[in-house]
């Protein structure tokens, strides 16, 4: 009977859900496209594409397109261009297969933080549980209070 280990064990799987969890909520084609749009890098993503498009396109149609991306990103996520980015990204399938590759302590080190917010819950349950054991096996050992009073008499006695 194993309990150490089980989540090293787990990887593949928590991998896959930990993907799925990521990709339908934090890195989601809108979001994308709104941190490209109107992120802290906003500026520098205008400059590459405007370093990107020939520079016989003028600077109007630039600045439309990045309008139509700010646009974009506030569209519903079945929005044709969504689902092709979705599907081209392969954001679920790639990070799945990343995940998998970690070492188990670098897979541990990623996802602790998503558990440190609970950890003093997990520890105060492990004492609470602790503590439940220590007077069970108190009880069952020594019959409880009344059986150290009987250990007591034996200890006097000698």
């Amino acid at each position: 009977f194993t309990l150490q280990g089980l989540f090293e064990k787990r990887q593949p799987e928590v991998s896959v859900e930990f993907s799925d969890f990521l990709a339908s909520r934090v890195l989601t084609p809108p979001r994308l496209i709104d941190e490209l749009a109107n992120g802290q890098r906003k500026e520098k993503f205008e400059v590459l594409l405007r370093q990107t498009v020939p520079f016989i396109v003028p600077d109007a149609v630039v600045a439309a397109a990045c309008g139509g991306l700010r646009q974009l990103a506030t569209a519903p996520e079945d929005h044709p261009v969504h689902t092709y980015m979705a599907t081209e990204l392969g954001i679920r399938d790639t990070l799945s297969h990343r995940l998998q590759l970690l070492s188990p302590s670098e897979f541990e080190s990623l996802l602790h933080p998503v558990f440190q917010e609970d950890e003093i819950i997990l520890i105060a349950v492990g004492g609470v549980l602790g503590f439940a054991t220590g007077m069970l096996q108190y009880f069952f050992t020594f019959g409880g209070p009344s059986g150290l009073r009987g250990i007591g008499a034996i200890h006097r006695a000698m």
